[in-house]
């Protein structure tokens, strides 16, 4: 698990700052633009972003939900994947169960097959994907 992260961050409706989070001891700390610190104690429940006022400059987020206080809303810069390894880490940190409620496949379709794979996709599986 690495500790720390290239980072944007929103505290509540506020404007984005940019620096670094860092894993430490008893919560989160960003220091950049401007400082922050958050007690993992202080954490109330965390999703990942999904709407358009979530978002940081289009990227998704890690919404931490605070006992007390606006919502933090959190962006990985140049980090693939750090939504969701953050994701994980606190969630164990909280006691939340790991269960990924959606997941997203993006698959190259061949000239012409956009008609067939939406028949598959509504029909739903199973299929055999030897037929496709």
């Amino acid at each position: 698990m690495q500790e720390t992260y290239a980072v944007s961050w929103r505290d509540g409706d506020g404007e984005p700052s940019s620096g670094r989070l860092d894993l430490v001891p008893g919560g989160l700390a960003f220091t950049g633009s401007t400082a922050a610190r958050v007690a993992y104690g202080d954490l109330r429940a965390l999703h990942v972003g999904r709407t358009v006022a979530d978002r940081i400059s289009g990227r998704p987020t890690l919404v931490l939900e605070r006992r007390a206080g606006e919502p933090i809303r959190i962006a990985g810069v140049g980090q693939a994947g750090i939504i969701s390894e953050l994701a994980e880490h606190l969630s164990s940190l909280l006691g939340e169960e790991r269960v990924m409620s959606r997941a997203v496949v993006v698959v190259p379709l061949r000239a012409g097959a956009n008609e067939q794979a939406a028949q598959l996709l509504h029909a739903g599986p199973p299929f055999d994907p030897q037929e496709v």
